[in-house]
Order: C-alpha cells, then sequence, then structure tokens
C-alpha cells in the first residue's frame, strides 16, 4: 500500500511543495474522495387503476457536495430538460409533478 503524503513544513512554517511522486500519489486519492455521485430519475408510467406497466429514465444526474445537475433526454422537438438543485431528493420533489418520480444511485456511497 502506498503511504499518502504527508504535508511538510520548513523552519519559518511555510509548506514545502510535493515532489512530483507525491502529486501522481495523490491525484487518484484526491478524485475518488471528491468524485461526485451519479443518479438516474426514473420514471414509473402507471394505468388508470395505478398499476405500473412501465419505467423509463428520464435524466441522468450528478451530485456533488453542495448541488446537483440533471440532464434529461431529448423531447420529441429536439429540447433537452436541464437543471441544478441543491441535492438529487430536491431534483425528485421539484420535478415529479405529482407523478411517480423515482432517485436511483449509479454509485454507492462511501
Amino acid at each position: 500500500m502506498t503511504a499518502i503524503p504527508q504535508v511538510r513544513f520548513d523552519e519559518r512554517g511555510k509548506q514545502l511543495p510535493f515532489t512530483e511522486q507525491e502529486v501522481d500519489t495523490l491525484i487518484p486519492l484526491v478524485t475518488e474522495h471528491y468524485a461526485p455521485r451519479r443518479f438516474a430519475l426514473c420514471q414509473v408510467v402507471r394505468d388508470d387503476e395505478g398499476h405500473a406497466f412501465d419505467v423509463s429514465i428520464v435524466a441522468w444526474g450528478i451530485e456533488s457536495d453542495d448541488s446537483a445537475s440533471v440532464v434529461g433526454y431529448s423531447d420529441a422537438y429536439g429540447q433537452r430538460m436541464r437543471g441544478t438543485f441543491q441535492s438529487a431528493e430536491d431534483a425528485v420533489s421539484l420535478l415529479a409533478a405529482g407523478g411517480d418520480l423515482r432517485l436511483a444511485w449509479v454509485d454507492a456511497a462511501d
């Protein structure tokens, strides 16, 4: 297992630079830690009696620490829904419009 590079300081308290090898070690650690989580917004289609008969993905999204971005599929007119929300759950709440819209996480939470 590779050791995590430590921040070092000189005698005056100024941070010393990382070596190129330390940078190469840090990059995958930082990107893994801060990577956004992927999710899908799934529409459950129901008949008049409330029975589910289809499920489709209406949009894909990514959620970071402070926001969730959503991009939908193009409609018949070539228009594509895009939005930024405080969270994936907020996107579902605001976009459901009384329908059965569900959040499906693609990436497991760490």
